[in-house]
């Protein structure tokens, strides 16, 4: 009962010294969250030409009654991207662009990330079913890959049978590229060169380090990522046959977690759009 009393006791004098005070405070509400519903609208990886400047950006709405202009900012982007203060969607339109400039200061071949966001007063945070994406996080990419082949891979172990196949150059790297040659998403490069019967020809990262491992990009539905390795041992190069068409040739070893489906030679033969070591169109 005491400790009741002193308790009841002790918010009468807090209450009293409030009262006494002689200050006026004028009570603000928060902006209440989501009184509009804006939102980003993109691919995360932005892959942009050499030569571009720009990189455009697409917000959405959902009331489109009247005009508006809203903030943007800015949570991390290189020295040399300009990022407008503002963008302004007209009266009627749900969607709008807003245009970011790029310096010289990017470099080919490097990935640059930025993040981007609408305050919280656009948007609505607190309902996920209405939530549109309020922080745009994506990554820019500049690059000069070029189709310069179509064709066909041949491959004799684990995924056996053939299947188109494009091949890419890029004059910047001196490097060749197949995308999703055994899962979509997934690039494999080489580099080559020939000079008469001299070659080179060898498997390389994305920024062109020589390398033999490679994941493949396919899971496998008991034992995990599929992994190819190079086996340099065995001869490997490129042949020119009347018969058999133009065609690079290799070994590789597929292998998971639990052993080795075994490694053969693969082929991937190609239609020349473009030969990069002669520099010449291929008519």
């Amino acid at each position: 009962m005491n400790k009741i009393k002193f308790g009841f006791l002790s918010l009468v004098v807090a209450l009293g010294l409030v009262s006494c005070n002689g200050n006026d405070y004028e009570y603000t509400p928060a902006q209440e969250a989501g009184q509009y519903n804006f939102g980003f609208v993109g691919e995360k990886n932005l892959v942009l030409g050499m030569t571009d400047t720009e990189v455009q950006v697409t917000l959405n709405r959902v009331d489109d009654t009247e005009e508006q202009t809203i903030p943007l900012k800015v949570i991390s982007a290189p020295n040399f991207v300009t990022v407008p203060e503002t963008v302004t969607f007209a009266q009627g339109q749900k969607q709008a662009v807003v245009t970011l400039t790029l310096g010289e200061e990017m470099n080919p071949c490097t990935t640059y990330q930025i993040q981007l966001a609408i305050d919280e007063k656009y948007t609505q945070p607190y309902d996920a079913e209405k939530a549109q994406p309020a922080v745009y996080d994506f990554t820019i990419y500049k690059e000069d890959y070029e189709l310069v082949a179509n064709g066909t891979f041949e491959s004799s172990v684990a995924w056996k049978g053939s299947w188109p196949a494009e091949v890419y150059y890029s004059a910047y790297m001196n490097l060749y590229r197949i995308p999703d040659l055994i899962a979509e998403g997934t690039n494999y490069y080489f580099h080559f060169d020939q000079d008469g019967e001299t070659q080179e020809f060898w498997f390389t990262d994305a920024a062109g380090t020589h390398k033999t491992a490679f994941e493949s990009g396919y899971i496998h539905p008991s034992y995990g990522m599929m992994t190819t390795t190079i086996n340099e041992s065995y001869p490997m190069g490129y042949d020119e046959d009347p018969a058999d068409g133009n065609y690079f040739y290799w070994v590789w070893k597929v292998s998971v977690s639990a052993g080795s489906f075994g490694e053969n030679y693969q082929y991937l033969t190609v239609d020349w759009l473009k030969k990069p070591w002669e520099n010449a169109e291929v008519e």
